[in-house]
């Protein structure tokens, strides 16, 4: 048993503890066990091809909670925000609110061309501030995810967001592409990218050189994390070339390589514990 002024200077220190634990508890990690609730199809906004809509993940006893736009891939032209629900859960319980925002499609899947995409993004961010804190999360401290053509239009959004105070806390890239000019001359993804933007790189480069994350880094750009496999679908070069311009603008990033041919959310189950810790050291 302790006695006298060890006893009281050890119960003080715990109640400093007790103290911190209750003024930040709110928005620290949750658990493999925590509790999430989802609700899904919530509108964030209505134009002439109908309602867009978010579908939510956040731990359920607890507030404030650091929060995350997530933007689901499909080279611009499929997908769907459902496609993130497994990696959103796993967000979930590791102590973020997860916001996964569905958006204009190019053709074939849809009719909207660059920058309609970013443009729906934009207007989700806005609703996320509006109304993030109904839903657990914490409206000044949102960071941006996307995986494939997803991590594409989640950069550019950072990029289009940077520097102000309502900007974006973080990023995070799966499997990324960042130099469309590279990729709509040559490769697989050619004809995505052409939807996308809506014309070849012959007939408009200059919206190719506009929409490449690789062209729009500036040293007020968030803290950013990027992931990709030795030889997936992306290039590992557009990683590369990504990460030396954030370093040369003194950009706070990681970029993680795994092994494998995998790509955007296949490697999610490897690199999401990464994320998240860089994600909670970066953010407020």
């Amino acid at each position: 048993m302790i006695h006298g002024p060890r006893r009281k200077a050890r119960l003080g220190a715990l109640v400093s503890l007790l103290t911190v634990a209750l003024t930040v508890g709110y928005s620290a990690p949750a658990s493999p066990k925590t509790s999430i609730t989802v609700v899904k199809d919530v509108i964030y906004a209505v134009n002439e091809g109908g309602p867009l809509a978010l579908d939510i993940y956040y731990p359920t006893e607890s507030w404030g909670h650091r929060s995350i736009l997530a933007i689901h891939g499909g080279s611009w032209r499929r997908g769907d925000k459902s496609d993130w629900g497994w990696v959103a859960r796993k967000l979930a319980r590791g102590g973020f609110a997860v916001f996964v925002a569905n958006y204009r499609l190019a053709p074939p899947g849809g009719a909207a061309t660059y920058p309609t995409p970013v443009e729906d993004l934009r207007t989700a961010w806005g609703w996320m501030r509006q109304n993030a804190a109904r839903y657990h999360g914490d409206a000044e401290n949102i960071a941006v995810a996307g995986s494939s053509a997803g991590g594409h239009l989640g950069l550019v959004l950072a990029s289009e967001l940077s520097g102000s105070p309502d900007g974006p806390k973080g990023v995070v890239g799966l499997s990324p592409p960042t130099d469309l000019a590279t990729m709509g001359v040559e490769g697989p993804l050619k004809w995505a990218v052409e939807d996308h933007i809506g014309c070849s790189y012959r007939g408009c480069p200059g919206t190719y050189d506009v929409a490449s994350p690789v062209n729009r880094v500036r040293s007020t750009d968030p803290p950013t994390f990027l992931a990709y496999s030795t030889d997936e679908l992306i290039p590992l070069s557009h990683g590369e070339v990504l990460r030396d311009r954030l370093n040369e603008a003194g950009v706070v990033n990681r970029f993680v390589v795994i092994e494998g041919t995998d790509h955007a959310l296949r490697i999610a189950g490897e690199v999401l514990p990464k994320a998240m810790r860089f994600l909670r050291h970066n953010m407020i």
